[in-house]
Order: structure tokens, then C-alpha cells, then sequence
């Protein structure tokens, strides 16, 4: 009776570490996870998704855009073509997770990312851009428009 409670207790160990394993599998799997939901709020400008790469076109100085969720896996691509290099791109992450960054992010200007559930940047993440800033506090898109740079 005890090898058997014994037997069970090992084989009950051995499942749970199986499924642990296969989560941390499909975890690691390559699977697109680029921004979605974009939807400019402020300032002009359009969104273009083409295979692994975003491009993010700004025609105004300010441009706001609220996403769904902003992340960029390893083979993803998220560019910002701004005016200039002192134009400023607000992104506010609307999702109830936070964004991880593992692939590559450019822009010739600046550009702030604000998601209240965090933003991570691992290992693999590239950034090229004049200026960056990642907060967990927000901004409203008429603050920023209006060039008022609170957090809240």
C-alpha cells in the first residue's frame, strides 16, 4: 500500500512537471505578437502593418496613438517615420498586460510608450530612436497635444 501511494505521488510530480514544460514551450515559440489596435487620438498620422513590420507614418509634430497592446517579438519591426527628430509619438498601451519588447523599435524622433501594467525589454530588443521613455504612468492625449508632459 505505501509503494503505491509512493508510485502516485512520483507519477503525480512527473505531470505536473510535463505540463510546466510544455507551457514554458509555448511560451518560447516564435508566434507574431506585434502592436494591434492602433488608433491615432491626436495629431495626424496612419498605421501600416505588413508581414512582421509596423510602420507607424506621423505627419504631424505630436502624434497620440492609443494600441490594444504594443508588443514586438524577436522578428518583429516597429518603425516611426516622424517629421523630424524632434517629433514626439505618444503610445498608450490600453491592455491589461504589460508589453514586452524583444523585437526592434525605430524612429528618427522620439517616442514614449506609457502602459500601466509595465513595459519590459528583454535581451533582444533593439532600440533606435532619438529619444525614449517608458513609464508605467499615463498621459492624456490632450495634455500631450497641447505640449502639457504630466504623467499621471
Amino acid at each position: 500500500m505505501i509503494d503505491r501511494d509512493v508510485n502516485k505521488s512520483i507519477m503525480r510530480h512527473f505531470a505536473r512537471q510535463s505540463v510546466f514544460l510544455a507551457g514554458i514551450y509555448l511560451l518560447s515559440l516564435n508566434v507574431s505578437s506585434a502592436p494591434t489596435g492602433g488608433t491615432v487620438v491626436g495629431g495626424a498620422g496612419n498605421i501600416n502593418h505588413s508581414g512582421l513590420n509596423t510602420t507607424i507614418n506621423q505627419n504631424t509634430q505630436n502624434l497620440a496613438v492609443n494600441w490594444q497592446s504594443f508588443d514586438v517579438n524577436t522578428n518583429e519591426r516597429v518603425q516611426f517615420i516622424q517629421p523630424n527628430t524632434s517629433s514626439i509619438a505618444l503610445n498608450r498601451i490600453l491592455s491589461n498586460n504589460g508589453s514586452v519588447i524583444q523585437g526592434q523599435i525605430d524612429a528618427n524622433g522620439q517616442v514614449i510608450l506609457v502602459n500601466p501594467h509595465g513595459v519590459f525589454f528583454s535581451s533582444t530588443a533593439t532600440v533606435n530612436v532619438g529619444g525614449l521613455i517608458a513609464s508605467t504612468l499615463d498621459m492624456t492625449p490632450s495634455d500631450f497635444m497641447n505640449g502639457n508632459y504630466i504623467f499621471l
